[in-house]
């Protein structure tokens, strides 16, 4: 590992400095070089501090070269390959970008991405999971940031852990969740524990099938026993019903971390998704990430920035700012806080950490682009199902419905 260090810094140091020479044949400090880079609005101000610290090593390392400027730009990380799409070859997009890597085939079709500079690196400082959601054909095309999943994020003045545990203890309790269940296929995929999603490692275009046994019977007993433990609503909406005590906990992905400890306080907390008659339900898990435009002018001090960003030092930094799970191997430092936490500082790390390792990655390649919409319908229909109308073999039906309309649309 060691050795890979000292080789990627000495080869990186050599393509950084043709990539100045490059820019300014003159040395002249007067020209300056500005690298934008998009990323979401809540995570620009944590990370100025790091952009700074590059600048000045950049600066001490090559003080005749043009001065470097890195600005960041507010941009929802789902919409950033569509945007790079339509601005970068108009010059007018970032050079580097944060995104969800479920969109990464879209990006590696339209050319928009550029393949990792240092790829072996890579693979030896993150984990294999991680690597392989920025992998398409067996090129690496994003430096990896960040992994999540889906959990409970509650107050536990209203509802207890053990009461979360399961959903018959959910209705036992007479307690609610704020899940959005109808037209979501992203937050109700959960439920569907045993389907085949593009084979075992989501990248088999061929391989589909939801009519399953287990995501049968879950689906239908959640519909059939469980409807009225929770309030169909879009997590960042269901602020106020936290509030309020409506609901005693949402159902989110980690962006509302931040939103819903500013609202509770101590009193926030967060928990693994319930069972559902025994079964461990499988969230999906996202992996977000830094991608380098195609078409920036300064690829080697971009790919250099994006690498920086996302190495171990940084991820600690993010863990200890925003409670961010890291994608590097080594996660000493983040072990070493867990384990010195008297105060309960990350206890929501460690359900994230427990989601995580219950969930399902969600495939990148194109067909997955198809999955969104059919499922979305089928699920719709099973929830709004009631009286004679809900069946198991009528659920059956709509998983059926939505495999064959999914295969249709790829083929």
């Amino acid at each position: 590992m060691r050795h890979l260090k000292i080789i990627f810094s000495v080869i990186f140091s050599i393509l950084l400095a043709f990539s100045v020479i490059g820019c300014n044949k003159t040395n002249s400090n007067s020209q300056v070089i500005t690298l934008k880079v998009w990323e979401d609005e809540n995570n620009i101000d944590m990370l100025i501090p790091l952009a700074d610290e590059f600048i000045a090593d950049y600066a001490q390392k090559y003080p005749k070269a043009p001065t470097l400027k890195i600005v960041f730009e507010a941009q929802a990380e789902g919409s950033a390959v569509e945007n790079i799409n339509l601005y970068g070859e108009a010059g007018t997009a970032a050079d580097i970008f944060a995104f969800i890597h479920d969109s990464l085939g879209v990006a590696v079709e339209s050319g928009d991405i550029a393949k990792v500079m240092f790829p072996l690196e890579l693979k030896a400082t993150h984990e294999e999971k991680a690597i392989s959601a920025f992998t398409i054909n067996d090129q690496v095309y994003g430096y990896p940031i960040t992994a999540e999943s889906i959990t409970i994020m509650y107050d536990k003045t209203k509802v207890t852990s053990e009461q979360l545990s399961s959903f018959e203890n959910l209705k036992s309790a007479g307690k609610k969740l704020a899940w959005k269940t109808t037209s979501d296929a992203y937050y109700t995929f959960a439920f569907l524990t045993d389907v085949n999603l593009f084979g075992q490692n989501g990248n088999d275009k061929k391989q589909l099938n939801f009519n399953t046994p287990n995501a049968i019977d879950n689906l239908y007993n959640f519909v059939s026993q469980y409807k009225a433990s929770i309030a169909d609503i879009q997590s960042e909406e269901a602020i106020s019903l936290l509030q309020s005590g409506e609901v005693a906990g949402i159902v989110s992905s980690p962006f509302l971390w931040a939103t819903v400890k500013q609202t509770l306080g101590d009193n926030a907390a967060v928990a693994v998704l319930p069972t559902i008659n025994g079964n461990t339900l499988t969230p999906f898990s996202g992996y977000k990430g830094y991608g380098v435009s195609s078409y920036t002018k300064y690829p080697h001090l971009a790919h250099a920035f994006a690498s920086y960003l996302t190495n171990a030092e940084n991820q600690y930094y993010r863990f200890v700012k925003k409670q961010l799970l890291p994608t590097v191997i080594d996660t000493s430092r983040i072990d070493e806080a867990l384990n010195n936490d008297t105060q309960g500082k990350y206890l929501a790390a460690i359900a994230m950490k427990q989601s995580l390792e219950n969930s399902v990655t969600m495939p990148n390649i194109l067909a997955m682009g198809n999955y969104w919409a059919p499922m979305q319908d089928s699920l719709t229909a099973i929830w709004n199902m009631s009286g004679e109308n809900l069946t198991k073999a009528k659920v059956a039906e709509q998983l059926q419905n939505a495999t064959q309309t999914i295969k249709a649309q790829i083929s």
